[in-house]
């Protein structure tokens, strides 16, 4: 009942530690709840700026992609519309590949070279992220192989505190 009282709330680490608990129906309903809104509003926009859906927007929409795969449940996220609802400027802006990546609209190539900087510490945190989602995808697609090899490189990053890098070591452990 005390428990009752101080409510989970639904952010990026809840899902994640359903994750790692192997609790996905918890996963997907925590991650709904964040993205159903955003779903409602944007699914079928023409035009969206970066203003409208943050960062972490994009991210978690990446996660439920991963889980609905796993689950076997029907994907409600159509990326490509999504990405292409952006205009050409904030297609190149970090996390918005990923939308691209996701929808199959840009190749890991073309992600990979829009990540590249002469900020070097930013370039590692975007590509810890990017080879952590690529990862996932190609979870969602029983390529463990290539799989482990992104989440790999993520690691290789050494972005500490990122929570990429904690889930990348759990999928690298867990990877048969």
């Amino acid at each position: 009942k005390d428990m009752e009282a101080f409510p989970i709330e639904n952010g990026i680490l809840d899902v994640l530690n359903c994750m790692f608990l192997d609790d996905k129906q918890s996963a997907i309903k925590k991650i709904k709840t964040i993205t159903a809104p955003l779903l409602k509003k944007y699914n079928g926009a023409q035009n969206i700026s970066l203003s409208e859906i943050s960062p972490m927007d994009i991210l978690y929409l990446c996660y439920q992609h991963y889980f609905q795969k796993i689950l076997k449940s029907e994907e409600t996220i159509d990326f490509k519309i999504l990405y292409n609802a952006y205009s050409k400027e904030e297609k190149n802006t970090w996390p918005v590949p990923l939308l691209g990546l996701f929808s199959g609209e840009l190749s890991k190539e073309k992600m990979e070279e829009l990540l590249q900087s002469t900020n070097l510490w930013e370039m590692r945190k975007n590509l810890c992220e990017a080879w952590f989602y690529l990862g996932l995808l190609k979870m969602t697609e029983n390529n463990t192989k290539e799989a482990k090899k992104y989440f790999q490189l993520c690691k290789d990053q050494k972005v500490y505190d990122y929570i990429e890098t904690t889930a990348s070591c759990y999928f690298l452990q867990t990877i048969k």
